[in-house]
């Protein structure tokens, strides 16, 4: 136990040390950057890095805003990543930060969000936002309704 304690020190971590991701997989994470790229593939790709710059040892939860990691668990920084991988675009208006992961006992946690569905994010993370506004776009969504009384206004 003394060897595998002496080794754990020697890569520069605590055995507290944890780390959570959220990421965003809203729909209006599909929208289209200045690069072509869309604001969902920047984000998993900056997710991805940003797990890669923690020592192997450090354990890694990834968690989803549209839930389709059922069971978010702590895991190795490599199998993370994978995670991070297979998780898709969903199409539900509804995004938001699982309120299971709030008493999680972590050293940093991190959201990866352009903010437009999610809306506010807790204090205790750190907002990585992939909102660039882009010249030239246009209105999406209309909706309309009669007046009542006249239905041609």
């Amino acid at each position: 136990m003394i060897t595998a304690a002496a080794g754990r020190l020697s890569f520069g971590t605590e055995g507290s040390d944890r780390i959570l991701v959220v990421l965003d997989n809203s729909p209006s994470m599909a929208a289209l950057t200045n690069s072509g790229e869309t604001r969902f593939a920047l984000a998993k790709d900056a997710a991805a890095s940003l797990i890669g710059s923690y020592s192997n040892d450090v354990p890694v939860m990834i968690v989803d805003t549209q839930r389709q990691i059922i069971t978010p668990s702590f895991q190795p920084s490599a199998v993370a990543i994978e995670e991070i991988e297979s998780i898709t675009l969903s199409d539900g208006l509804d995004p938001i930060v699982p309120s299971v992961v709030s008493n999680v006992e972590v050293t940093e946690k991190f959201v990866f969000t352009d903010g437009v569905l999610l809306g506010s994010v807790p204090d205790e993370y750190e907002v990585i936002s992939f909102f660039k506004p882009i010249p030239n776009i246009g209105i999406t969504k209309f909706s309309f309704s009669g007046v009542p009384g006249d239905l041609s206004r």
